[in-house]
């Protein structure tokens, strides 16, 4: 196990006064250097990896951790849990807030990239380089007692900054004027002024780095909540005054190429933000309220997603039956499930299945979220009459194989998706159902007739998402997770192959139980969560909150 420099072999037993700045420099370079070559044993670097990070180090004034980030070599979550395991120095907690104490130096700790935080009424100071202990030192001399050590990743250092330096501009972000909201230009003033744009960059790439799926910005009489969710949980993440959350909100807007002086009516735009390396898509929505605009950051992070059966949690069988129906040369394939359920991450898997180079595949959606190679994608834009139904009448004149639409909503969207299945082409898209059979039935309660759904429709997959338990803990919480026992998301699903006994029985106005009887290899999706619970995949109670029914063995 690495340690910093007070833990180092020697070190503690060496009088003060023989430490040099230069020694304690080496010291420095001495645990640097060893941990990169613990990354190197553990597989995370190769040893080009190795010796590009360590000629950067020594060519430039970047810190070396942001250095490895940068590279796309780790990232910040994975080389501070690495951090973790190598020194033996626990992970800040989730909740830690940080203060100020002015008889320790704010600009001192922002030099070492350190903060004072407080941890269950313990003296806790948070470090983001555990090498660099001469912050440690000279803040536990200023406090005149010893600090626990707790790490931090940049990202979340530079938002607790933000909180502590809020503080230092409270004059600048917490002037309560009545008319706040209604002044267009000091909004604009406030939204490209430094702390702001520092607030919402911290703000982005602290989300990042707890893996939220989105960023909320709610206002209420007294200010604004800042919520995220992380894993399909809803938490809050901290508060603003009203008017620096008016200053954050317009900021965003402003990235978004939104009208900040429009609040009457919602608006959507999208972005893209670095951070730590990689390119973060967001799509920014906002709604008006009693109290003010309230935003919501939808972050897509295309580094993370893989877009292959097993990564989203399909088991083999799972996989062989959608393949199996996805193959057929003609006919529609649906993806069912409520909103936030994953829908769209399946589709775009199931197009990559497809799209090895000897089809072509249009798709149309709302929004795009991410980019695929080897497929023409476009997106829907009501107000110069661009809709899914409009798009897809259009593709057909474009001599396709494979047609993709983002959902079906209406009777037009929904016949056009049949009469391309009946012309020869593959149609993707998704339907808001609580399972697979009742697919059917939200076609029929659309106008659709039961000879069309027979003749047209291959399977149909119906899934969920639920929170994964940490593979490093099993569920009990450890620095990998945050203590919260969950990392990431699970699919658990059923799928529907519409054979020649379902057909009959489509045909025939079956209702929704008989067509799970008619197809012997139907597995309910509860019988999934059961089993990806008994293989410790997830937690059962997760399941049973997401399915809103029991988890229990079939």
């Amino acid at each position: 196990m690495l340690r910093p420099e007070h833990l180092i072999e020697g070190a503690a037993t060496r009088p003060r006064e023989a430490w040099s700045t230069q020694r304690k420099t080496d010291i420095v370079q001495e645990g640097v250097t060893a941990f990169l070559s613990g990354l190197v044993g553990q597989g995370f670097l190769t040893d080009p990896d190795r010796t590009r990070v360590e000629a950067l180090i020594g060519s430039t004034d970047e810190p070396w951790d942001q250095i490895v980030c940068r590279l796309g070599l780790m990232t910040e979550v994975a080389l501070t849990a690495a951090l973790a395991k190598e020194t033996g120095l626990p992970i800040a907690e989730p909740h830690s807030e940080a203060y100020a104490d002015d008889r320790c130096s704010t600009a001192f700790l922002r030099a070492g990239r350190a903060l004072l935080l407080r941890e269950k009424g313990e003296t806790v100071i948070g470090l983001v380089d555990p090498f660099e202990s001469g912050v440690q030192e000279g803040a536990s001399f200023a406090l005149g007692r010893e600090l626990i050590i707790r790490l931090l990743s940049a990202s979340r250092y530079e938002a607790l900054l933000l909180t502590v330096e809020a503080m230092d501009n409270s004059e600048v972000l917490s002037s309560e004027t009545a008319d706040v909201a209604f002044d267009a230009e000091w909004l604009a003033d406030m939204a490209s002024s430094e702390p702001v744009v520092r607030r919402v960059n911290a703000l982005i790439a602290e989300a990042s780095a707890r893996r939220a799926s989105d960023v909320h910005l709610e206002p209420h009489e007294g200010g604004f909540a800042i919520r995220s969710r992380v894993d399909g949980v809803l938490g809050t993440a901290g508060r603003m005054s009203r008017s620096e959350g008016l200053a954050v909100v317009s900021r965003v807007k402003i990235l978004a190429d939104l009208d900040i002086a429009e609040r009457r009516r919602p608006q959507d735009g999208r972005f893209t933000f670095p951070v730590a390396g990689q390119k973060i898509d967001l799509r920014v929505s906002t709604v008006p309220t009693d109290y003010g605009e309230s935003a919501v950051l939808r972050l897509l992070d295309r580094s993370s997603v893989a877009l292959d059966y097993a990564s989203l949690g399909y088991s083999e069988a799972q996989a062989t039956t959608i393949q199996s129906f996805l193959h057929r040369p003609y006919g529609l394939v649906l993806l069912t499930g409520p909103t936030g359920s994953g829908k769209t991450t399946s589709l775009y898997t199931f197009l990559q299945d497809l799209a090895d180079g000897s089809r072509k595949i249009l798709t149309v959606e709302d929004p795009i979220e991410y980019r695929l190679a080897r497929i023409s994608q476009s997106q829907i834009d009501p107000a110069i009459g661009v809709t899914f139904a409009s798009q897809l009448r259009s593709f057909l004149r474009h001599d396709p194989d494979v047609m993709m639409v983002g959902e079906i909503r209406d009777i037009e969207t929904a016949r056009i998706a049949v009469q391309a299945a009946l012309t020869g082409h593959l149609v993707l898209s998704t339907l808001h159902t609580n399972d697979a059979p009742s697919a059917v039935t939200r076609l029929r309660d659309l106008g659709l007739e039961d000879y069309l759904l027979a003749a047209t429709l291959n399977g149909v997959v119906s899934q969920r998402l639920v929170s994964r338990l940490c593979t490093a803990c099993t569920g009990r919480g450890c620095g990998a997770c945050g203590e919260t026992g969950r990392r990431g998301r699970v699919a658990v699903a059923e799928a529907l192959t519409v054979n020649d006994s379902v057909a009959e029985a489509i045909r025939a106005g079956a209702p929704e139980a008989v067509l799970r009887e008619k197809d012997s290899q139907f597995v309910p999706i509860a019988a999934d969560a059961w089993s990806k619970a008994q293989a410790s995949l997830i937690a059962a109670g997760d399941a049973a909150r997401v399915l809103g029914q029991p988890v229990t063995a079939p």
